[in-house]
């Protein structure tokens, strides 16, 4: 087999990964999950708290693209839509159902809605 054959054969392979791959990520569009999330050295269960992820669509190159957010330990908020969401197969999320989700979803939207409230004075 010549070089430029092998190249041909090489670039067909790492095509067929990525769908392969893509596929599998494109199961979890639509479902939701949680993963337990800490700073480093948790020493407490106290020391923990949820961060919420909905894959939403898969890109080409595998990138998964979704929503997070969390409030963590201190109480600070953090909503994201964004490519940077961990695919449930790579971190420790636990599925759950989109009631439990947009229960949290809307809990942390009060929680934000509350404090931009007091920025207002009210």
């Amino acid at each position: 087999m010549d070089v430029r054959t092998a190249r041909s054969v090489l670039a067909r392979h790492r095509v067929t990964e990525q769908e392969r791959r893509n596929k599998k990520l494109r199961a979890y569009v639509g479902r939701f999950f949680k993963y337990r999330n800490c700073y480093s050295l948790p020493e407490m269960d106290s020391d923990y708290w949820w961060l919420y992820g909905a894959p939403m669509e898969v890109s080409s190159v595998g990138r998964v693209t979704g929503l997070t957010f969390q409030t963590d330990k201190y109480g600070a908020h953090e909503i994201c839509l964004g490519d940077h969401l961990p695919t449930p197969e790579s971190a420790s999320w636990v599925e759950i159902s989109a009631m439990e989700f947009w229960a949290a979803a809307d809990l942390c939207l009060r929680q934000v809605s509350a404090l931009l409230g007091k920025g207002n004075g009210k």
